[in-house]
């Protein structure tokens, strides 16, 4: 998953310039975020993870997207 805009799926990741990962809504390119956590500076491999986890628990439509139907802290997942 690259890129802003060129996945259906709600969520993708992306290298940033610093050659860290970070998961990011699809339709708006803003990073990801459940509570206080902001999906930023991950490994490929982890940011991968989060993405698809994000994508299979998203409550709602792609239009909708930043309702992930996950409860707690990341710590807690």
């Amino acid at each position: 998953m690259t890129g802003a805009g060129q996945s259906l799926l709600p969520y993708g990741c992306r290298l940033e310039q610093n050659r860290t990962w970070t998961v990011f809504i699809t339709m708006s390119g803003k990073v990801a975020e459940l509570g206080f956590y902001r999906a930023t500076r991950l490994t490929e491999l982890d940011a991968r993870e989060l993405a698809a986890l994000f994508n299979r628990n998203t409550v709602g439509t792609p239009s909708r997207p930043s309702h992930p139907a996950m409860q707690g802290p990341p710590d807690k997942w």
